[in-house]
């Protein structure tokens, strides 16, 4: 199977740009949730404090991951 993006450049070129970079920013979120999850559950040095705001951090990513569809399980 095949897919075939086309864009009318230079009027589409940010819609370009965001598809060709989309890769990048698909592992930028991938690793910025291993973060968090590493930051939440094993991290032994953060306080209370420090673990509620990493834990509204992933609480927000994943509302506006649901928000666009975007499902976190397919970021790998």
């Amino acid at each position: 199977m095949k897919a075939t993006l086309e864009f009318n450049l230079p009027d589409e070129e940010q819609l370009f740009r965001a598809a060709v970079n989309s890769e990048r920013v698909h592992l930028v979120i991938w690793n910025f949730v291993e973060f968090l999850k590493y930051k939440i559950n094993k991290d032994e040095t953060l306080s209370e404090e420090q673990e509620k705001v990493y834990q509204d951090l992933a609480d927000k990513l994943f509302e506006l991951l649901d928000e666009y569809n975007v499902d976190p399980n397919e970021i790998e």
